[in-house]
């Protein structure tokens, strides 16, 4: 079978007559699959309608790594598109062979998918079975029906993992803040502990059943202030540090100083995480909505004390969600609890205050930027130092376990070292924490947070929030020292045409607005840049912002450079999205510790921008042909519209507002001088 294309990445369906597309990538709201088909149906030339992506799990699917990092189109998409080329030409070499006709005088039916020449023919399947019957998919017993699409999305027939039930289905729940002497009270016979080391969990017939028992229980204390509550700049410098350093890092004499700082940030997806668990007495198998599928099963493996190939880890989509969630976590709750209750399934569903109380969240960070200017007004040097909570907890992510029941299970499985990702994998906290900007000498301090009393981890762009808005307001702040205008000073310092002429089109689309409300002291437009990664999609950003009782977002124009678009409606909705929860995280998003706990137990206590806030778009994107590669546009967003909002906000203020949230409170203490 080793000479047959794309032997991993398709199998056919005769019975369903669909081509299957086998991906390690997940769905987690971005409808990557989609693209993935409208790639494949043009690489072999048939319909989309004839094409289907396999249930993504570790048993059928390749591993193609973590779902993040806007890599799924631009590496996998890119794989699949060539290994669909390749066994294309090979079936028409084969129908050739089989119709006795020239390659060139072969026709593929798109829709019927059947081969003809002249007045022979041969089905596609048949030649399939005939001639590499390895790639027959077999029979699965999963229904391709329930597998994501736009359609069901809208109209609520889309089955998400919250709603799956499997016959003699218990539910679970961990006990957490309280020990089972607090719970052995009130259950009842229906209902029981279970235990494994550290790690207890509730066992009842119903997810309101446990509502009810958890309902009564006592209160838990508040715990003692720590040294990590309260504004991030107070505490952030002055904890246990692991440093690295890039470029250079001699000390320079600034023209320009910035500081800019961001709290915990949630990940506000509409339904809290849910996992799902069978064992049978040798095999596991679970059901996740997991970014990290093959991760989730290693390490789960190390703490069940179980050989991977003793689990399988199904991909179930949930509502959505742009980083490390507490998905894996209640997965690992799910198997921890199964294995106590051999034969019969077990949902745990986590409750929204245990997400946020328990559940990795948004890192917090400070960024100090340094910038010099020459006598020509040229930047010469430039100093970044980035202090952060880690951005990289997932399991298996820096060797270590990162799930929060292997720590209750056994302590040694506890994390305690952890590392930045090298910024020549893209960084993490230091995530476009190098200026795209020419300038000969830069240097980038990155310092991890190791004693957070709460988890960190990954969230949508990861470090390019915080790095982008202390870039942009250093470039506004650098181009008012030179007596430039912003938008001509940045473009004095961009080499890249691609860069220039993202940033060109937003300036000129938004120069009228930039001259009317010159004179405005209660409007302003900002502009700004980023290019993610350093190395993926540009996107140039204008935002104009009313000042009421706080900042009003009435309009967002953006221009955006993903190179080829597979799916233009999926690069459209990817910037529409991050454009939005930018904002968002800008304006309103933000949570502090008090007891060393995240201070928030509901949605009440976390504002987000709301449908009454949502401002007039106005996307321009950049197309090319397939002979350009495509670029990862789902994380673009994250810095320019931040750092745009910061600037349209600071010149309305005449002042710096690079702490966020710039919300109503921020404003009050900004216009009294706190």
């Amino acid at each position: 079978m080793t000479d047959i294309p794309g032997q991993d990445r398709f199998r056919f369906d005769p019975v369903n007559r669909l081509v299957l597309i086998r991906s390690g990538k997940v769905e987690i709201g971005q409808h990557v699959h989609d693209t993935y088909r409208r790639m494949v149906a043009t690489a072999f030339a048939i319909d989309e309608s004839a094409l289907q992506v396999a249930p993504v799990s570790t048993a059928h699917s390749p591993d193609d790594g973590l779902t993040a990092g806007s890599f799924s189109i631009s590496i996998t998409g890119v794989a699949l598109r060539a290994a669909a080329q390749d066994l294309a030409a090979h079936l028409r070499g084969l129908a050739a062979q089989r119709l006795n006709a020239g390659e060139e005088d072969i026709v593929l039916s798109p829709v019927d998918l059947i081969f003809e020449a002249g007045d022979a023919r041969i089905d596609l399947f048949d030649l399939v079975a005939e001639r590499m019957p390895s790639l027959i998919a077999p029979p699965t017993g999963r229904d391709l029906a329930e597998l994501p699409s736009y359609a069901g999305s809208i109209t609520g027939a889309r089955r998400f993992i919250q709603d799956m039930v499997l016959p003699g289905m218990l539910h679970a729940r961990a006990v957490r803040g309280w020990t089972a002497d607090h719970v052995r009270p009130l259950l009842v016979p229906t209902q029981r502990i279970v235990t494994t080391g550290g790690f207890t969990a509730v066992i009842a017939e119903s997810e309101a059943a446990l509502e009810s028992l958890f309902a009564r229980l006592p209160d838990r204390a508040q715990a003692p202030s720590h040294a990590c509550d309260g504004p991030v700049a107070d505490w952030i410098k002055t904890r246990d540090l692991v440093s690295a350093a890039y470029g250079q890092t001699a000390a320079i004499t600034a023209d320009v100083t910035v500081q800019a700082t961001r709290p915990f940030l949630l990940h506000g997806s509409i339904a809290p995480c849910c996992g799902l668990a069978q064992w049978d007495g040798a095999r596991l198998t679970v059901w996740s909505h997991s970014q990290n599928i093959f991760q989730v099963r290693d390490k789960m493996a190390l703490v069940l004390d179980l050989t991977a190939d003793q689990i399988e880890v199904r991909h179930v989509p949930s509502s959505g969600c742009y980083g490390h969630n507490a998905a894996d976590d209640a997965a690992l709750d799910a198997a921890l609890v199964a294995m106590h209750v051999p034969g019969q399934p077990v949902r745990v569903a986590w409750r929204r205050v245990d997400e946020l109380h328990h559940g990795p969240v948004g890192a917090p960070m400070l960024v100090e930027v340094r910038a010099a200017l020459d006598d020509q007004n040229r930047i010469t040097a430039w100093r970044q130092d980035i202090w952060s909570g880690p951005h990289g907890q997932r399991p298996g992510l820096g060797g270590n376990v990162n799930f929060l029941a292997a720590g209750e299970v056994d302590p040694a499985m506890r994390t305690t070292r952890m590392v930045d990702l090298p910024i020549e994998r893209g960084g993490a906290a230091g995530r476009n924490g190098k200026p795209v900007y020419a300038v000969p000498d830069q240097g980038l301090t990155i310092h991890i947070v190791q004693d957070l009393p709460v988890r960190s981890s990954s969230l949508r762009a990861l470090g390019t929030h915080l790095n982008t808005i202390a870039i942009e307001a250093s470039m506004d702040e650098l181009a008012q020292v030179a007596g430039q205008d912003p938008v001509a000073f940045r473009l004095a310092h961009l080499e890249d045409p691609r860069a220039r002429a993202v940033l060109q089109n937003v300036a000129d689309r938004v120069d009228v607005h930039r001259a009317e409300l010159a004179d405005d002291p209660e409007q302003a437009i900002g502009i700004a840049f980023g290019q993610y990664k350093n190395s993926a999609a540009y996107a140039a950003v204008a935002v104009r912002v009313r000042l009421e009782d706080e900042p009003v977002l009435t309009d967002i124009w953006s221009c955006v450079d993903a190179g080829f678009q597979a799916s233009p409606d999926g690069v459209l909705h990817q910037i529409e999205g991050g454009l939005l929860q930018a904002a968002s995280w800008t304006l309103r998003e933000g949570v502090l510790l008090r007891g060393g706990q995240i201070d928030a137990a509901g949605w009440d206590d976390y504002p987000v921008l709301d449908w009454a806030e949502m401002p007039r778009l106005h996307i321009e994107t950049v197309e090319y042909g397939p002979e350009e590669p495509p670029l990862g546009v789902g994380e673009a967003m994250a810095g320019p519209v931040a750092a745009a909002i910061v600037s349209a906000v600071s010149r309305v203020l005449g002042q710096p507002m690079t702490h966020l949230p710039l919300d109503r409170a921020r404003l009050i203490a900004a216009l009294s001088g706190g």
